[in-house]
């Protein structure tokens, strides 16, 4: 799969009590799918739980990333940008 890199996306935690449908959560980064995969690489494993990388201006799919997806995304990042 041709990961968008170069799109904006925003990095967001979800909360106790929440769900990732609609909005809901705390916005903790926004930036290129690439630096919010940066983010959660350098991120502890325990520290990942909980957060969705989403792609608010892209009407087709993929258009978030979280759970299995964001780790397959995490691993598939360009070389260079490792």
């Amino acid at each position: 799969m041709d990961f968008p890199w170069k799109d904006q996306a925003t990095l967001v935690r979800i909360t106790a009590g929440q769900s990732f449908d609609g909005y809901a959560g705390e916005i903790l980064f926004e930036g290129t799918l690439l630096a919010m995969a940066r983010k959660v690489r350098d991120m502890k494993r325990d520290q990942r739980k909980g957060l969705r990388i989403s792609l608010p201006d892209r009407h087709v799919r993929p258009n978030s990333f979280q759970d299995e997806a964001l780790s397959s995304l995490i691993e598939a990042m360009p070389f260079a940008a490792r």
